[in-house]
């Protein structure tokens, strides 16, 4: 995907579904800040008092377009991520999005054999989706619904305390008990050193 000043990697799938192969890096995000500046550390309070991520955004991070980093952006917010998202599909012309659980799970499902990620390195030797289980959990576009498996409902009644869904693991969680069916449910403004994101789109 030509993001304008980057380009990302992705792994595109017969249904036309594409995915990033790994989740968006520090420099990626550092792109998109100096592009808008409302989303700086140096806005942290502002980013605050507005509601769209608590007072560790981007705590112990520090985004530059200097130097390249790959390790996975992570204290930022659901709605940073959503901003990411809107921005990018600017500046490379298509519809690029959190993926939703769905299609998260479907990424995963692909990918064979695929090794919990124990690390912050995101080297990938292989043109498939990376880094799907450990890392980070990764944000979702998908609203938490009480009793969705049960009741199988798909229209959530969406406000602004509505909580996401977050997939995959992290570091930190013991590999044994994470699964493709794990998932966690998270406020769109908590930061954590152990959220990340990666995006969808389609060609």
């Amino acid at each position: 995907l030509n993001g304008g000043v980057f380009d990302l990697r992705g792994y595109r799938y017969n249904s036309g579904l594409s995915v990033s192969e790994t989740p968006i890096s520090e420099y990626q995000y550092a792109h998109f800040v100096e592009a808008n500046p409302y989303w700086s550390k140096g806005n942290l309070e502002k980013i605050v008092a507005d509601g769209m991520a608590d007072e560790n955004y981007l705590k112990g991070v520090y985004p530059t377009t200097t130097l390249i980093s790959n390790r996975p952006i992570r204290n930022i917010s659901w709605y940073a991520a959503q901003a990411f998202s809107q921005w990018l599909s600017k500046e490379s012309g298509k519809e690029v999005t959190l993926p939703t659980e769905e299609e998260w799970m479907g990424v995963a499902a692909s990918v064979e054999g695929a090794t919990y990620v124990k690390s912050l390195t995101q080297f990938n030797p292989q043109n498939r989706p990376f880094a799907l289980l450990g890392g980070h959990w990764e944000f979702t576009s998908s609203i938490w619904e009480p009793l969705a498996n049960i009741i199988n409902y798909k229209e959530a009644w969406k406000t602004e305390a509505n909580d996401y869904v977050i997939k995959g693991g992290s570091l930190i969680d013991n590999a044994a008990t994470i699964t493709l069916e794990s998932a966690g449910v998270v406020s769109p403004l908590l930061c954590s050193d152990y959220l990340s994101f990666r995006v969808v789109w389609s060609n």
